[in-house]
């Protein structure tokens, strides 16, 4: 059975996203051993603040390198998925709607595939740990990979949100749009329980929004920023 053009898109940017996600995530892992063996000989134990999901001070763990830098190198990839990408696709025969619903789908595929690899690296490093004999007093629930998933996809839309707007508009519209992206990850942060550096959500008590109420939220923001992106696209002038 022939594939229709936006699942070939979706693939094809699965498959060359993911190839960097891979090096993404090895490089994780390098630094990641290097950051807990110095940790482990100077015995200085790396804390984070807490966030909506757990509670209290956490300890060092793979999730904590790989929730806080893939925020950005997904919102890198989003940033590269405008210029040669629709280029290469238009020049070879796909709309700009196949286009952008092959990129949507690509997106999901990068999300879910990162936060199982997370969650299996995870996993390994508990087990090492174990066996090791070492201790440790993080409880992840589920809600946290629920996070990863979300964090995914807002940081890559608003990068590709970003890169549709200077794409189709002129650089100074564009700086708008940065500005639209700022406001929507302060907002991903602040209902997510991270610190945010705008006095405005402390009087607004926005830390203090359910998880429920938080995926709400964050999904809302994802179909807005995707809504609009398709307006950007969908009848944009294929630059040489």
């Amino acid at each position: 059975m022939k594939k229709n053009k936006s699942t070939v898109v979706g693939l094809s940017m699965f498959h060359t996203i993911g190839s960097w996600m891979l090096w993404y995530i090895g490089i994780l892992v390098v630094l990641h051993i290097g950051s807990a063996v110095v940790t482990y000989y100077t015995g200085d134990e790396v804390k984070l603040s807490h966030s909506a999901l757990i509670q209290g001070e956490v300890g060092w763990s793979i999730l904590n390198s790989a929730l806080t830098s893939s925020k950005v190198f997904f919102l890198i990839c989003g940033l590269l998925s405008m210029g040669g990408f629709i280029k290469y696709f238009v020049s070879n025969g796909v709309t700009r709607r196949d286009y952008y619903k092959g990129t949507v789908q690509s997106i999901l595929y990068l999300s879910l595939s990162f936060t199982a690899a997370v969650a299996i690296l995870y996993g390994l490093e508990s087990l090492i740990m174990n066996i090791l004999g070492l201790e440790r007093n993080l409880h992840v629930p589920i809600m946290f990979y629920v996070k990863i998933v979300f964090d995914v996809i807002l940081f890559y839309v608003v990068g590709w949100f970003i890169a549709a707007g200077f794409y189709r508009l002129n650089v100074w519209l564009g700086m708008v749009f940065i500005a639209i992206t700022v406001l929507i990850v302060f907002i991903q942060s602040g209902i997510w329980g991270e610190s945010v550096p705008i006095p405005l959500y402390k009087l607004m008590n926005i830390y203090e929004v359910s998880t429920w109420l938080a995926v709400l939220i964050s999904a809302i923001l994802i179909v807005g920023v995707i809504a609009a992106i398709r307006l950007l696209t969908k009848e944009v002038r294929i630059k040489d």
